[in-house]
């Protein structure tokens, strides 16, 4: 009797424990940067941006995992906002030539140039926010995936693509900024090696761009909110 109730209670929960694993989300932390205390603290001193392109086959299939991270010394609030100023991507790189948005599908459309090739993308993004495990921190998400184009009958190999830009609060005037992005398939036309070093140095030019950028709005904001109305003589 005893052996029985251990079951009926130790085997669902195992059972319930596995399908919450298997459920968790690509986009979910905690990631490398944020279990590593010696990398945090190079992050923090040095403002370093730790990249990592990574891939692995399931079924024959390639899946890559591109992450990278940053301090920005601006609020959470603020830095999600400037995020999704799109005409600010033309300014951030110049891989990116030509960004379109259109509010009412909530689609952007851009060409992007990688290693001498344009791609035309289009994205759907949305936001989500959540709690973080690491202290309960806020957390904001930015996330898209790529769709295909309607009415082409050349489709870029990066439809499917997807991932999301993690907002995570640090202090009122401080966040992480992480992007995660996963695609499944392989990069024939460079090569799978080559593409992922060639990848890695763009995440890291673009959050550098970005981390740059939006630090020097929020500190014009700053600026401004400080001096207040003038006043009247």
């Amino acid at each position: 009797m005893r052996d029985r109730v251990v079951k009926w209670i130790v085997i669902p929960g195992l059972i319930f424990f596995s399908l919450s694993v298997q459920a968790r989300d690509f986009w979910e932390g905690p990631f490398f940067w944020q279990t590593k205390p010696a990398l945090q603290e190079r992050m923090r001193t040095e403002r370093y941006i730790p990249v990592s392109v990574t891939s692995e086959t399931d079924d024959g299939k390639k899946i890559w995992l591109m992450k990278g991270a940053g301090f920005v010394q601006a609020a959470g609030d603020f830095t999600l906002a400037w995020a999704q100023d799109y005409s600010q991507l033309q300014k951030l790189s110049d891989h990116f030539s030509s960004v379109e948005w259109d509010a009412a599908k909530s689609e952007l459309h851009l060409v992007a140039k990688v290693m001498g090739r344009s791609y035309r993308l289009r994205f759907h993004l949305w936001t989500t926010l959540a709690n973080s495990d690491l202290g309960g921190k806020k957390i904001q998400r930015l996330h898209w995936k790529v769709l295909d184009q309607p009415g082409r009958e050349s489709q870029s190999e990066l439809v499917g693509a997807e991932g999301a830009l993690i907002i995570t609060e640090i202090t009122r005037q401080s966040c992480e900024v992480g992007l995660i992005s996963r695609y499944n398939g392989n990069f024939a036309a460079f090569g799978n090696t080559f593409f992922a070093v060639a990848v890695e140095g763009v995440l890291a030019h673009v959050a550098r761009s970005l981390r740059q950028s939006v630090e020097v709005a929020w500190q014009k904001q700053m600026d401004s909110d400080n001096k207040g109305p003038a006043s009247v003589r």
